[in-house]
């Protein structure tokens, strides 16, 4: 762990600077915060944590906040360079104003992409789609028979318990015939966020029909 520096000038902090905000971003933001870096979340959006519930994404900013969290909402990151003290982060927001960060480290949050290019699905009769997911069936099962297809190659999440119980799924699938109730539902797969507390969520597939209470 880096012993902490004397502060220096305004503009040149003793910062960990999230140039794009996303699930690690707010996770290991939230570990240097509490280690005793400054942290800055750029993001573009209006909020943080997009695709989740809007109401418990407005409370845990504010979870955030206590932890001494900077969050700059609706901007968007124009250039990143190095400096001989770290790096500089422009930015400018919707009406085209500009700020600059200067900070040691930039993390960049920016998702994932299934790393298929490389795999030479079609010479094994495997289909994939647009994005380089491979299409499977409900049981798993690919374009191509006997093989299947699991985890961050697949549509869904890209979480290790997501893998994981398709990876059992699978395995009961291949030794038996009445594998495929088994089978977990995609939508059902929960979504978490390690930061102290932690945030979960599930798909909206699955609350549609659920009504919800609040107790002040």
């Amino acid at each position: 762990m880096r012993k902490k520096r004397k502060r220096r000038k305004q503009g040149s902090e003793d910062s960990a600077i999230s140039s794009v905000n996303g699930k690690k971003v707010n996770e290991m933001g939230s570990v240097w915060s509490r280690l005793g870096a400054e942290v800055n979340v750029i993001e573009f959006l209006d909020h943080i944590t997009p695709g989740m519930d809007r109401e418990i994404s407005e409370e845990f900013m504010k979870i955030l906040k206590k932890q001494n969290i900077k969050f700059h909402l609706n901007r968007k990151v124009t250039s990143i360079k190095k400096t001989n003290n770290g790096v500089q982060i422009s930015t400018s927001d919707k009406n085209g104003d500009s700020k600059e960060f200067n900070c040691d480290v930039a993390l960049i949050s920016i998702g994932r992409k299934p790393f298929t290019s490389n795999l030479n699905l079609s010479s094994a009769g495997v289909k994939s789609d647009e994005k380089g997911r491979i299409k499977i069936d409900k049981k798993f099962q690919t374009s191509a028979k006997n093989i299947y297809a699991i985890g961050d190659v697949i549509d869904g999440p890209m979480l290790a318990h997501k893998a994981e119980e398709e990876g059992i799924a699978v395995a009961t699938i291949i030794l038996s015939a009445i594998g495929s109730n088994n089978s977990p539902s995609l939508d059902s797969s929960p979504r978490t966020l390690a930061n102290i507390p932690s945030k979960k969520s599930v798909n909206d597939a699955i609350i549609n029909n659920i009504k919800a209470v609040k107790s002040p």
